[in-house]
């Protein structure tokens, strides 16, 4: 039968039902058997919180937790279960399943999904045999390269901050994010140190943009545009002049100079349909390891190492605000000559390829 919290059997068993949305309403629980379904799919902010909490709370009888996921590129969950097998194989058993393992499915349709990949492939390792991947293969940035160049701390003080703002003009559940990230230079080299991303209406993000540009004393903001061009420069300088800050406009040839009080220098980059030509440049710096992320960002990571410029997938907020911050502060923007070198141009070529080579139907299932 059903009760308020969820289904109540006869003989006393309840199963309650959680979501990770509300990571600390498992706490007080006291479960003998936990189900994790799709952890991949859990929101990325709250998903290892939640994994804490219903582990904390499974704490009666035997104490169980069985998990079922997939994999999709990087997740702080799946990296913790893994920490755990391996320091405990026979108290965190892992087990990988292939598609043939599944018994409810019909020989012709694991023959039609078979035949579908190239046998050996990256598609066919992970659609057919289950193994898991930490980065997507059309990416251009891998989960190895991102951790080589990471960065604990930011050198002090940074040369130039500005931000890099990919606006959403809606804070629906649907919406995209939008993107705002804090980029600063010190030489040559390029750290990324704030993830502020979020789903915001204009209001919040053009108040969270300017107040973060104080606190930071960066310079100004880079700010990708569409259709709303005649709306932005109202939108910001309104927010501007709530902090007694004057805005000015730079052109599409001109660079931020250093921070000057009082002063909000803003920038405007048009959207453009090729995201992979405008990503190589700071996917070349970070593989020359003159780009570095400060810290963990674990969002923005994800987004690095799992959207494939080439897809149809929704526009990634976060990374494309980084893309514009790091193009500016490494003189790699896309009206200018951009002083790509051969391991640059060779990379990027290489994962566009790869990305085309392992294009097949059907959509991504990766076991773990």
């Amino acid at each position: 039968m059903r009760d308020k919290r969820g289904l109540l059997w006869p003989n006393g068993v309840r199963a309650i039902a959680f979501t990770p949305e509300a990571p600390e309403a498992v706490r007080s629980e006291n479960i003998e058997l936990a189900w994790l379904n799709e952890i991949v799919a859990w929101p990325a902010t709250k998903r290892l919180r939640a994994f804490e909490n219903i582990s904390t709370a499974s704490r009666t009888g035997r104490a169980r937790i069985i998990i079922d996921t997939t994999a999709s590129g990087r997740n702080d969950v799946r990296r913790t279960m893994n920490a755990m097998n391996a320091q405990d194989p026979l108290a965190f058993r892992m087990i990988h399943g292939t598609l043939l393992d599944n018994p409810l499915l019909s020989r012709e349709y694991i023959r039609s999904q078979y035949l579908l990949y190239t046998e050996g492939s990256r598609r066919f390792q992970e659609e057919i045999m289950g193994e898991s991947f930490d980065d997507a293969a059309g990416a251009l940035w891998s989960s190895e390269t991102v951790d080589q160049t990471r960065r604990l701390v930011a050198p002090s003080p940074l040369d130039i901050v500005i931000l890099g703002l990919d606006p959403a003009y809606s804070n629906r559940a649907d919406s995209d994010e939008t993107g705002l990230i804090a980029v600063g230079r010190k030489g040559a080299d390029v750290f990324v140190t704030h993830d502020l991303s979020g789903r915001m209406n204009p209001e919040t993000w053009s108040e969270l943009a300017v107040q973060t540009a104080i606190d930071l004393r960066a310079s100004g903001i880079v700010i990708e545009v569409n259709s709303t061009v005649d709306t932005l420069p109202t939108i910001m300088r309104s927010a501007c002049k709530t902090h007694g800050l004057v805005m000015v406009e730079l052109g599409r040839a001109e660079r931020f100079g250093p921070h000057r009080p009082g002063v909000l220098y803003l920038k405007r980059i048009t959207s453009r349909k090729d995201k992979y030509a405008r990503a190589a440049g700071p996917a070349g710096e970070f593989l020359a390891h003159r780009a570095h992320l400060v810290g963990e960002l674990p969002e923005l990571e994800h987004e690095m190492c799992t959207h494939e410029p080439e897809s149809k997938d929704h526009s990634p907020g976060r990374l494309d605000a980084m893309v514009h911050a790091v193009n500016e502060l490494a003189g790699l923007t896309m009206d200018g000559a951009v002083d790509a070198g051969p391991g640059v141009i060779g990379s990027a070529v290489a994962a566009k390829r790869l990305g085309q080579l392992l294009a097949a139907p059907g959509s991504r299932r990766v076991g773990m």
